[in-house]
């Protein structure tokens, strides 16, 4: 190869790199002016209802504690959407980086519908509420959530005491919480009595909201007690009293059944007493 092509090779290839390079910057500049565009838009749509993919939504914090993709309750959520779509709108919060360059949306109320729209695979746009915070000042966001859950998704004693917890934390006062809420006093105060009780009390109420409804919990538990041993006594006791009823009408109902058995078949006070000692036995009866 002669030393002139060689050249024209090696200034081939530089151009080409350098033509290359070109349209590479061409292309950064082309996405860093879209991304600047989108961000003005999504700034100047703050506040209003956008229409948005729920894949463009992240899923991170929620006042909600857990949200259980096994409940019945979610699976008719999954139905409802599936069959009539979304009827009503996520909140979101705009988040920008400090360069202005990229940003987040993220959930901040409508947890466990944007969770079920992710789970069915559904990427139709979806009517969102664009929010932006104070990144300072976190009781906006968590009051936003709070309240949106409270009207809308049936948010448990446990959940709702520490989102309260986490307001005052914030600086809201009992007052502020009152008005927002449109709760009494009282009841503000039950709930921050709840949001301190130590994890495992909070999780086993949590965990049984049918045994330990906020009724429950306000009205026998938390009213007749007042140190954590004797709240925690209550708790285990109150869940022990209605497993002992719920076998009680169980073998109750059992009895009967067998006297019915009892009068079709025409059976001797022996065999009778037979078939009740078996279950006796057995631990069905005692």
């Amino acid at each position: 190869m002669s030393l002139r092509t060689q050249v024209t090779e090696s200034v081939n290839k530089m151009i080409n790199t350098i033509k290359e390079d070109k349209i590479a910057l061409e292309q950064e500049i082309s996405e860093k002016e879209k991304m600047k565009r989108k961000i003005a838009i999504l700034k100047g749509a703050v506040n209003t209802i956008i229409t948005i993919s729920p894949n463009e939504i992240l899923l991170k914090s929620n006042v909600r504690h857990e949200i259980d993709e096994q409940s019945s309750e979610f699976i008719k959520l999954c139905e409802s959407i599936k069959k009539f779509g979304l009827m009503k709108n996520i909140v979101a919060e705009l988040c920008i980086s400090s360069n202005e360059d990229s940003y987040e949306l993220i959930c901040i109320a409508g947890h466990r519908r944007l969770r079920a729209l992710k789970k069915l695979g559904l990427e139709e746009r979806i009517p969102c509420l664009l929010k932006s915070y104070n990144k300072d000042n976190n009781s906006e966001r968590v009051g936003a959530a709070l309240s949106e859950n409270l009207t809308r998704e049936g948010l448990g004693c446990v959940d709702i005491a520490n989102g309260y917890r986490e307001l005052k934390t914030s600086g809201w006062s009992d007052d502020d919480l009152v008005k927002h809420f449109e709760k009494n006093k009282k009841t503000i105060a039950q709930y921050l009595r709840v949001s301190e009780l130590p994890e495992d009390i909070k999780n086993t109420i949590r965990q049984q909201p049918e045994k330990l409804s906020t009724r429950i919990v306000f009205r026998q538990i938390l009213a007749k007690h007042s140190t954590i041993g004797e709240i925690r006594k209550a708790v285990n006791r109150k869940i022990e009293t209605q497993k002992t009823d719920a076998n009680r009408d169980k073998r109750t109902k059992i009895k009967d059944q067998l006297s019915a058995f009892f009068e079709d078949e025409n059976l001797t006070e022996e065999i009778k007493n037979i078939i009740i000692k078996a279950f006796k036995f057995t631990g069905i009866l005692t």
